[in-house]
């Protein structure tokens, strides 16, 4: 009876977690809402608010940066303020990235900064900047305040999301056909296939941490397989693109890299662990077993995703900036994953 009554306290309590999470995202939309219909007669003309990027608030991996600018430039255009351009200054080598070259890195670093180049809204550059690392609430009525009092500023931002996730739909502001079209050209193969799946494991031993990155093998292969029943064309161009190594690998970052990896699993402060991909779980339930493509350029991987027919996401910013980047495809997106879907993708 205890047992039950244990079970029965723990149930109210989760649906009313689920139900405090849900007023509390309610309020918080009719907020921005409020705050966003004042501040929209403002004229963006003006130049008095600005939001960019801060290059320098979280080391990080392309694809999280990539979402970020993403993110940032929507919120722009939702807010009615400027954008202005920041250049990432660094980002994250992963082990199978092929870039060990300081030269190569330098490259990259070049080319990420040209595909993600958005314009300017306003030439204007006299005003006070504020590094922000999450952008909220508070930081809405500090525009109004300011708009109110004529006084400019230019907010720098780490994460958006706050307020982003509370609108997936601000992605659609964002016009992100200059950037496909940059990353065309790091396509190596001009045809482009039909079905990719990416797979984020993650570093460290996937089985000793279940709650990271990877998505259960089991849910991967219903979805593909339903994919593959209703599409079997796909099987001949199918491919899974991964971030794990097909052999285990021992990944030693430059000094330069090292605060990019604290805290992950897998890394002691000098060594990453990097398991191998486990093919024999992950294809044990598949119809079909599709090509691999194991690391490489983040960019020619980035343009493979986004080009796809249909593209299964892993719960990574990777594949959500692919996704977004992808308007003609058919998007699976993982129901799991910590930030919002857009409206026209199917959960799985």
């Amino acid at each position: 009876m205890g047992q039950w009554r244990y079970v029965s306290e723990c149930s109210v309590k989760a649906l009313l977690w689920r139900w405090f999470r849900a007023l509390s995202k309610l309020l918080g939309r009719g907020l921005v809402l409020c705050l966003k219909l004042i501040i929209s007669h403002y004229p963006r003309q003006s130049c008095l608010i600005h939001v960019t990027y801060d290059a320098n608030g979280k080391f990080d991996g392309l694809g999280a940066q990539a979402q970020r600018i993403i993110a940032i430039r929507g919120l722009a255009s939702f807010l009615n303020v400027s954008y202005r351009q920041s250049q990432i200054s660094q980002i994250a080598i992963h082990p199978l990235d092929g870039l060990s070259m300081p030269s190569d890195y330098t490259e990259y670093l070049g080319h990420v900064n040209n595909v993600f180049a958005f314009k300017d809204d306003c030439n204007c550059n006299s005003f006070e900047e504020k590094s922000i690392a999450d952008f909220h609430y508070s930081h809405l009525i500090e525009i109004l305040l300011r708009l109110l009092g004529g006084r400019s500023i230019c907010f720098r931002i780490t994460h958006p999301f706050e307020i982003v996730d509370l609108f997936p739909s601000i992605y659609e502001h964002v016009d992100l056909t200059s950037v496909t079209s940059k990353l065309e050209i790091f396509r190596e193969d001009e045809s482009k296939l039909d079905l990719v799946v990416h797979y984020r494991q993650g570093s460290g031993n996937p089985s000793a941490n279940p709650l990271g990155r990877a998505i259960e093998h089991q849910r991967y292969q219903q979805t593909i397989n339903k994919i593959l029943l209703n599409s079997p064309q796909f099987r001949n161009r199918f491919s899974i693109m991964t971030d794990a190594p097909l052999g285990f690998l021992e990944f030693h970052p430059s000094k330069d890299q090292l605060n990019a990896w604290v805290g992950l699993p897998g890394f002691d402060g000098k060594t990453l662990q990097m398991y191998p991909l486990d093919s024999n779980s992950l294809f044990d339930q598949m119809d079909y077993e599709p090509s691999v493509i194991s690391g490489g350029n983040p960019l020619v991987c980035l343009s493979i995703l986004s080009s796809a027919k249909v593209l299964v996401m892993a719960k990574s910013s990777f594949s959500f900036v692919a996704a977004l980047m992808n308007k003609e495809a058919i998007i699976y997106y993982p129901k799991d994953f910590w930030h919002p879907r857009v409206r026209s993708w199917v959960t799985y």
